[in-house]
């Protein structure tokens, strides 16, 4: 996407851009003040086209609104759609999840013909996700480019290709979802059945080779008999050892070749294999809580922003707890709380037993710091042999 948008240059080669790109990143960041608008990327023409309403624009506010004179009217509908305040501007008073939808709404607002837009359904909630749905298909109906990097397969049942990127580089399917997937299983099966043949090739070359050195064992046993019965005379003994020794040499490197190229075309149809059925995999938390021990006790909590009614919770003993809610409702509030990183407006919220808080913008780590270390760091108990071993199963250099 960073490559599409021109936002990074090529290790090698070139990339031609023949019409405008608007790219809206995974990570939206965290406004310290600013406007709605401004998150969106639209403050600019919708100050300009104010300026022209009145009047007072100039040939730079022509410019910067383009043709949407009907900006402001739709920037408005967007955000009644999304369930946002038109009179609230203020960027800071709003989710994460929003942020990330008025994000996306100011890239389908904008002129651009291309949109590349990295992960859109993340942190979305239901109705913001058919909002993104509904968009994505009008800004298709305008005629207009659009690039997914996506694992959401509701939105990947849109498109009309799939760029997939592998190890061995990149593939193209036609058609959406259901198209790949289809596409992807037949090439499972066929690298499944490459891989089986593959490994009864070398069992029967390995079998081929056991006999042949069988055969060889023999003849040199012979050959033995012979020289020490000295039926034959040793100028012909010792051309004939000569001629063993030599056939002998020349059939162990042949063998080595032909094993280690049967087993490079094992590995070679295990790595399509694997590479097909790979999935990341995590460590089995080991929790050592006992059944009845507090660990979370909200008393007449109330947060500093979003909900107003006193929140009285307890939790007790190991439990996995699912908060849902429309973005906005206060799910990340209520988790910023609980991990002692926000104060109550009123009440208590106590954890006794540490709280580790994973939020949308991985704050919990450091991007100058290896992964390896901050992994023991947060896991004691692992060494940096597991440590290395977890993330390479997780799938992450």
């Amino acid at each position: 996407g960073a490559l599409i948008a021109g936002d990074i240059a090529p290790t090698r080669g070139r990339i031609e851009r023949r019409a405008s790109v608007w790219r809206v990143t995974q990570q939206v960041a965290d406004p310290a003040h600013g406007s709605i608008a401004a998150l969106a990327g639209l403050a600019e023409p919708l100050q300009a086209l104010q300026r022209l309403n009145r009047g007072e624009g100039t040939h730079d506010d022509l410019a910067c609104l383009g043709e949407r004179w009907d900006l402001d009217r739709r920037w408005h509908d967007l955000l009644r759609r999304a369930g946002l305040a038109a009179d609230n501007d203020d960027a800071t008073a709003i989710s994460s999840g929003q942020r990330r939808l008025v994000a996306l709404l100011g890239a389908f607002c904008s002129r651009a013909d291309l949109l590349v837009l990295d992960e859109p359904g993340n942190h979305l909630d239901h109705d913001a996700r058919l909002l993104l749905g509904e968009e994505i298909r009008q800004w298709q109906a305008d005629g207009r480019g659009l690039v997914l990097i996506s694992h959401d397969r509701e939105l990947l049942a849109q498109v009309d290709r799939i760029v997939e990127l592998r190890h061995d580089g990149v593939h193209r399917h036609g058609g959406g979802w259901a198209h790949f997937e289809a596409q992807r299983r037949r090439e499972i099966d066929a690298a499944s059945e490459r891989l089986a043949l593959a490994r009864q090739q070398r069992r029967q070359l390995q079998d081929a080779l056991q006999r042949e050195r069988e055969r060889a064992d023999k003849r040199n046993a012979r050959g033995t008999r012979e020289r020490h019965s000295g039926s034959q005379s040793k100028l012909l003994l010792n051309i004939q050892r000569e001629r063993a020794d030599h056939s002998e040499a020349a059939r162990v490197q042949r063998h080595a070749r032909q094993r280690e190229q049967m087993q490079q075309q094992v590995r070679a149809a295990w790595r399509d294999l694997g590479d097909a059925l790979e999935r990341p995999a995590f460590p089995a938390l080991p929790i050592d809580l006992p059944a009845g021990h507090t660990v979370l006790r909200c008393d007449a909590l109330v947060a500093p922003w979003g909900w107003s009614e006193p929140l009285d919770w307890v939790l007790r003993g190991p439990a996995r707890i699912a908060i849902e809610g429309r973005n906005g409702s206060g799910k990340s509030t209520l988790l910023r709380l609980i991990a002692g990183a926000l104060t109550p407006h009123a009440g208590r919220c106590e954890a006794p037993r540490r709280a580790v808080l994973l939020d949308p913008s991985l704050s919990l780590l450091d991007p100058a710091r290896s992964l390896c270390a901050q992994l023991t760091e947060r896991a004691p108990r692992m060494d940096t042999a597991e440590a290395r071993r977890w993330l390479a199963i997780a799938g992450i250099d």
